[in-house]
C-alpha cells in the first residue's frame, strides 16, 4: 500500500513538471466595446414644441474606412413595456475617421414614454463591426 502511495505521489509529481514546461494558451480579455469600436454612447432628450433629440457618438479602436451609425429608431410607448418603433434614420457616417458624433431631431412627438436604439458601425480592410445599444427612456 506504501509502495502504491509513494508511486502515485511521483507520477503525480513528474506530471506537474511536464506541465510547467508545455506550452499554455491565453486568451486575453479586452475590456472595449469590440475588436473595432473602443467606445459608445447615445442620449435621448426632450427638445421641446413637440421635438426629441436623439445623441451619438462612437469611437473606433483605429482610423477606419467608415465608421458611424447605420441605424437610429425612435421608439415609443403608452406604459413604459410595450413599445413601438415610430422614426427611422439611416447611414449616418464619416469615412477615414476614428470618431463620429451626431444627432437627430424627431418631430411628430406625443405623450407619452421616448427612447431610441442605435447601430453603431466601423469598417476597415479587417471586417465589419456593429454594435445595438439602447437609450435609457423618459415620459414626454
Amino acid at each position: 500500500m506504501k509502495k502504491q502511495k509513494a508511486i502515485a505521489i511521483k507520477c503525480i509529481s513528474l506530471l506537474l513538471v511536464l506541465a510547467l514546461f508545455l506550452p499554455v494558451n491565453v486568451m486575453a480579455v479586452e475590456s472595449r466595446a469590440s475588436y473595432y469600436l473602443d467606445a459608445y454612447s447615445a442620449y435621448i432628450y426632450p427638445a421641446g414644441w413637440g421635438k426629441v433629440q436623439v445623441w451619438f457618438d462612437v469611437t473606433a479602436v483605429r482610423g477606419m474606412d467608415v465608421l458611424g451609425v447605420s441605424e437610429v429608431i425612435v421608439q415609443r410607448s403608452t406604459d413604459g413595456v410595450n413599445w413601438s418603433d415610430e422614426a427611422f434614420y439611416y447611414d449616418m457616417y464619416r469615412n477615414g475617421s476614428s470618431y463620429y458624433g451626431g444627432h437627430v431631431t424627431y418631430s411628430d412627438v406625443t405623450s407619452g414614454y421616448y427612447r431610441a436604439q442605435v447601430t453603431y458601425y466601423a469598417e476597415d480592410d479587417t471586417g465589419v463591426g456593429e454594435y445595438t445599444a439602447r437609450t435609457s427612456s423618459f415620459h414626454y
